[in-house]
């Protein structure tokens, strides 16, 4: 773990904001946790990053012989897809200043990142002047993927391309999270690969707000996108420059790595997690909106690690304990069902209300589309105590008098192994 140095200043509004010193006090800090920056490259030797940037210990400097057998020559600290070469070096400043966001040490000089412990793979895809090809995109992602990190920060906007589609859904099947900005030209919807994330669900977008948590001017938003999108800070942030220098930086790229800084600190909570389950935690974890924003929520570290320490998985498949049947009066009938997933999103817990007839009508919504329709659907997570409530009852209580013609039921609903707590 990284020398813990001073903490605290105006500059760190972004970092008191998302909630990340709470995630820190509780001992996570991003520690044995790889993060790829597909981006203009990383300053190597920066002081307030070196000790985090990845070492392939698999291969020999200099030496012109791909000693690992990956495919890539010397590829000691990630690899250059812009130039084709494996200095992923930074001449621009733009990959710095994000790869700090999410892991400069915190060692009293300069800023903190939001998971100062995480490792950083540079993976250049941009050169100098900010621009490169989609080819070097989805070869970053490959790349990435193979090197072994467990998540992508992109903070990259572009067109749709349908070989960028094909490495995200390549990454998706390997369990690796994509973080990537909305974009900046105040759009109706965000840019992609951000777009991406209302079609593979290992890829969340994110959108930018400023230290009022009004959401910035620029930043692109949802809109009939279905993008999956959260906000973070990205108006002003303090972070790492090439040079070994230090500066501010504003956009969706800046904002980016706050999430892929929380998805670190929510992995070192909990190493399991594939990136499915990050983008939910992110999403179950949102705290409030800011003004103007048509998101689902602003990141918290806070409350996504909470989750992840406390083992709560929104989406996980849950088994029934025997055949379910709807009543003859309910209009279909299912003999068995093996599996059911259950998934909160978004703001969609708050629409599960306190009052006990309220849990149940959920409940018997989501039984109704799963076992009469489907093999499976969705439905709001419920509380502990509401579970408990479910569990006092007999099976022939549970659905008893309701009346939208549903019953009873023939066993346990579900064995919920993993609750919110």
């Amino acid at each position: 773990m990284a020398e813990v140095g001073p903490y605290g200043g105006a500059d760190d509004w972004n970092l008191n904001q998302i909630g990340a010193p709470s995630a820190w006090a509780a001992g996570y800090t991003g520690e044995g946790v790889l993060v790829a920056v597909l981006d203009t490259g990383v300053d190597l030797d920066h002081p307030d990053l070196v000790d985090n940037i990845f070492v392939n210990t698999g291969e020999i400097a200099g030496n012109g012989i791909d000693d690992d057998g990956n495919g890539f020559t010397d590829d000691v600290h990630g690899f250059d897809f812009a130039d084709n070469d494996p200095n992923p070096a930074d001449l621009n400043g733009h990959g710095s200043h994000v790869a700090g966001t999410i892991a400069a040490m915190r060692n009293g000089v300069g800023p903190t990142g939001v998971a100062y412990d995480a490792t950083i793979l540079p993976v250049k895809i941009l050169g100098q002047d900010g621009t490169g090809t989609a080819f070097g995109m989805a070869a970053g992602i490959h790349y990435s993927v193979s090197m072994g990190a467990q998540i992508i920060n992109i903070s990259v906007g572009g067109g749709f391309n349908s070989t960028i589609q094909s490495a995200i859904s390549y990454a998706q099947s390997q369990g690796v999270l994509i973080v990537a900005s909305a974009g900046n030209s105040y759009a109706a919807v965000p840019d992609y690969p951000a777009q991406y994330s209302r079609m593979f669900d290992n890829v969340i977008s994110v959108g930018a707000y400023d230290s009022s948590v009004t959401m910035a001017d620029f930043s692109n938003q949802v809109g009939g996108s279905g993008a999956v999108q959260v906000d973070a800070p990205g108006v002003n942030i303090y972070s790492t420059l090439t040079l070994d220098q230090l500066g501010y930086a504003t956009g969706t790229s800046m904002a980016s790595p706050h999430v892929t800084g929380l998805a670190a600190l929510a992995l070192s909570a909990n190493p399991n997690l594939t990136g499915q389950q990050l983008r939910e935690l992110i999403v179950a974890g949102v705290n409030g909106v800011a003004t103007g924003s048509d998101s689902l929520g602003n990141a918290s570290a806070l409350q996504t690690v909470a989750y992840a320490a406390a083992g709560y998985i929104p989406s996980e498949q849950v088994a029934m304990t025997e055949s379910t049947a709807l009543a003859t009066d309910g209009g279909v009938t299912a003999s068995s069902v093996d599996e059911f997933h259950t998934r909160r999103r978004g703001r969609g817990f708050a629409a599960v209300e306190r009052a006990a007839e309220k849990h149940f009508s959920k409940l018997e919504n989501w039984l109704d589309r799963a076992v009469g329709r489907n093999a499976s659907a969705s439905h709001h997570a419920l509380h502990d105590d509401v579970f408990g409530e479910l569990q006092s009852l007999t099976k022939a209580e549970r659905f008893a008098g309701t009346d939208d013609g549903l019953g009873a039921i023939a066993d346990q609903l579900v064995d919920a192994k993993r609750r919110l707590r």
